[in-house]
């Protein structure tokens, strides 16, 4: 997958075809092949492809619906849908008889289970009386892609109606602030929303805190028929402000500016020492009765940074990093007050302790001003003192106001001279 949201192969297919269409002399010159094409014609039809096929429209405009406009300003993170199936099947692996007859159940729904096997060229799946159910050419030594491995090395397949189901499905969601094209001018942005990205649209890591562009369909959550979602199953991100008119450049400019953006259009506490009332104030809760905390933008000067992060199995990226916040409204009340911050590893790996200066990246030390977008939830301590946890989504780091970190040292991750911290 390259950043167009086209496959390499489709990708390749689409270049090949416009070379020919617009430079046919060339082309034939190149045994109508790309690897025929010499360097400094192949950069130039490149370019010419981004410009008039990428940017115009297919890459782009890659996937379904409006094209929206506006800024990521969070990352919710990544989950495999497949997981609990895969898992079940495993678990119950070690008994291959009563699996293969009565599968596996997801909820209240039973999902059939086959065992997979290599035979005459194909990758073939069969149930329980070793009749074959379905059959995939492939090589011997990689099994497809919808192989389940058990605990004693045989292979199982999900079975749907049509076959095998992935073993492995992604969907990867971002909190964005954004409005189709031809109204966020005239009309603002819309409140915050979730985008979510399935199948191909899954694997793309898009750009936050900068203008972006993207095609995706307007729906409802699943959980509540009146919140809004966007939904995209192909995206192809397209940054920067091409979309405005010169006219206005400027004045949109400065309103893209993340300094500006995000405490304009995203719920916002710009005091630490009053989170916990923000907390319950916006908390909501399921028909389960179960409490999901708000999330929203807060401001504050790090006092710590865990650059080394601890493992944490259920943390993206499996590592979990520390950031903690300060500010003198927070400290009057109690000298060594913070906000702990839990940050994963894939956040810190989009940036989230990295300072962008004069278009060089850098990474901040303690002392710099950071805006961070964060998710709390409320928990009690082992004396019965009720305590909030702050999961980030998005960290950036005020350019004007940072302070860069000579290195990253070797005990960056010791507590031991942490005088405290407020969770």
């Amino acid at each position: 997958m390259n950043a167009t949201g086209w496959s390499n192969e489709e990708f390749t297919q689409k270049f090949s075809e416009f070379v020919a269409e617009m430079y046919p002399e060339l082309w034939e010159a190149a045994g109508k092949s790309t690897a025929g094409l010499d360097e400094e014609d192949f950069d130039t039809f490149m370019a010419a492809f981004e410009v008039t096929t990428i940017r115009r429209g297919g890459g782009g405009n890659a996937g379904k619906g409006p094209d929206w406009v506006g800024m990521i300003v969070g990352y919710i993170g990544t989950r495999d849908l497949m997981e609990k199936q895969r898992t079940a099947v495993i678990e119950a692996s070690g008994d291959i008889s009563s699996l293969l007859r009565y599968g596996i159940s997801t909820g209240n729904k039973p999902v059939s289970v086959g065992r997979v096997g290599w035979k005459d060229t194909s990758w073939t799946v069969y149930d329980h009386s070793d009749k074959p159910l379905f059959r995939q050419q492939g090589v011997e030594t990689e099994p497809p892609e919808w192989a389940i491995p058990g605990k004693t090395g045989v292979l199982f397949a999900l079975m749907g109606a049509n076959g095998p189901k992935k073993a492995y499905s992604f969907k990867r969601e971002w909190l964005v602030v954004v409005n189709e094209k031809d109204k966020f001018l005239s009309e603002g942005p819309l409140p915050p929303m979730t985008l979510e990205c399935s199948w191909d649209a899954a694997e793309v890591d898009i750009r936050m805190n900068v203008p972006v562009m993207f095609k995706a369909e307007k729906d409802t959550a699943w959980y509540d028929s009146q919140v809004p979602v966007l939904k995209a199953g192909n995206i192809a991100p397209q940054y920067g402000l091409d979309w405005v008119d010169d006219s206005i450049m400027m004045k949109v400019q400065d309103m893209f500016s993340p300094e500006q953006f995000l405490p304009q259009f995203v719920p916002y506490e710009p005091d630490l020492s009053k989170v916990h009332e923000y907390h319950d104030e916006n908390l909501r809760l399921t028909d389960q009765g179960r409490e999901i905390g708000p999330t929203f933008l807060i401001r504050g000067v790090v006092d710590y940074l865990d650059h080394d992060g601890k493992e944490r199995e259920y943390s993206e990226g499996g590592y979990q990093h520390s950031l903690t916040l300060m500010s003198n409204s927070l400290r009057n009340a109690d000298s060594n007050a913070s906000i702990w911050i839990d940050v994963s590893r894939k956040l810190v790996t989009m940036g989230a302790f990295n300072v962008v200066k004069n278009n060089e990246t850098h990474t901040y030390a303690k002392g710099s001003q950071v805006f961070a977008v964060v998710q709390t939830r409320s928990w009690t301590d082992t004396v019965g003192d009720i305590r909030l946890s702050f999961a980030a989504k998005n960290v950036w780091a005020s350019p004007l106001r940072s302070i860069i970190a000579e290195d990253v040292p070797e005990d960056a991750g010791d507590m031991g001279d942490f005088g405290g911290f407020r969770g």
